[in-house]
């Protein structure tokens, strides 16, 4: 058989679910690198009969590991790295939230504020509705004072508003959870010949660091475990290549 070209430009999608479970694999996005390294211990039988070298040499796997790059910020995403939990909180409106006034800064209220919809700061000893513009500001995370406006310090206040629809992530709650991955991918400098791989046991590393402010796109790396899955009789043990044969 003659030489046949297969270099490789890879690119695809990346499907996980907790290990164990039945529910539908979720996306993680736009992943622009992934590589799986292979960890090994050798021994090795000197040859003894002169000339040096080895009579013989045995090599086993110690582990296996995955290294992505991220950069889709979703909540699941950023759970799954930051070994955290996530939840929903429901758009509704909220009555007479008690905050308690500062002369200056901000005065987080109990949700995050829809700033699109109406917010009303009542000073309680009035009663008084203070305004917005001149004695304070909204933001998403609550009211932010103007210093020389109607707030003092200690100030009784009651805030309407409306708090918006949101995800929590609520991190560094849990040990860490093995994810069963599909990676179904494609060549591109094989014309987008198609291939699969199925990793059985996929324990992530807390992440060393998540970016939060920068002036490009962020990205976040996720490394981990390929764990051996002694389920698996006929396969490997750690993952599965599947690819088409091309034309």
């Amino acid at each position: 058989m003659g030489y046949k070209d297969e270099s490789y430009i890879g690119s695809g999608k990346f499907w996980v679910r907790e290990a164990g479970t039945t529910g539908p694999f979720y996306e993680l996005g736009n992943i622009s690198a992934a590589n799986f390294g292979i960890e090994s211990e050798s021994q090795s039988l000197r040859n003894y009969r002169g000339g040096g070298g080895e009579a013989n040499k045995l090599e086993r796997i110690t582990a296996v590991s995955l290294a992505l790059t991220l950069h889709d910020f979703n909540s699941a995403n950023l759970a799954m790295v930051l070994y955290g939990d996530t939840s929903t909180e429901a758009s509704a409106a909220v009555a007479a939230e008690a905050v308690t006034g500062k002369d200056s800064g901000l005065l987080r209220t109990a949700f995050m504020i829809d700033a699109t919809q109406t917010v009303t700061v009542t000073d309680t000893a009035g009663p008084t509705v203070l305004v917005e513009g001149t004695d304070y500001t909204v933001t998403a995370a609550g009211i932010e004072v103007i210093e020389g406006g109607g707030i003092a310090d200690a100030t009784a206040l009651e805030i309407d508003y409306t708090k918006a629809a949101a995800t929590y992530v609520d991190s560094l709650k849990n040990s860490g959870k093995t994810f069963e991955m599909i990676i179904d991918g494609v060549n591109d400098a094989q014309s987008g010949l198609p291939f699969i791989i199925d990793v059985w046991k996929f324990k992530p590393s807390p992440a060393q660091e998540v970016g939060v402010i920068s002036d490009d796109f962020a990205s976040f790396d996720i490394s981990g475990s390929v764990l051996i899955d002694s389920s698996k009789t006929t396969t490997s043990q750690y993952f599965r290549r599947t690819q088409k044969v091309a034309a």
